[in-house]
């Protein structure tokens, strides 16, 4: 099946199981391009099972749902809580650290 009529069966039955279902399925192509990747890495991903993107798949044909879509971005959210950690290991507040030290004259005996 050459490829516009593989798009062309996706589209239908897209559409078919968006009505049937309430269902809003995207092909591989179209998911990947929400994502910003590229369609054989979201193939290596079901592969792999990288991620627990879900998908549709009947036969060979495989949808993503756009709500699952969101929800897969919307857990890869990352909320810094804590500052950032040097090299040193001290968390680094924006603030220069004030020495603790005292300046005395050391005591000879």
């Amino acid at each position: 099946m050459n490829a516009q009529l593989l798009e062309a069966a996706n589209t239908s039955l897209g559409k078919k199981l968006d009505a049937s279902l309430g269902l809003k399925l995207v092909n591989t192509a179209t998911a990947a391009d929400i994502l910003g990747a590229e369609p054989a890495t979201l193939v290596i991903w079901r592969c792999t099972k990288r991620y627990d993107l879900p998908y549709v798949k009947i036969g060979r044909l495989v949808m993503y749902d756009l709500r699952d879509i969101a929800e897969f971005v919307k857990r890869r959210k990352i909320w810094r809580t804590e500052p950032a950690i040097t090299q040193r290991g001290h968390a680094q507040t924006g603030q220069a650290k004030k020495s603790t030290r005292k300046n005395s004259p050391s005591v000879s005996s």
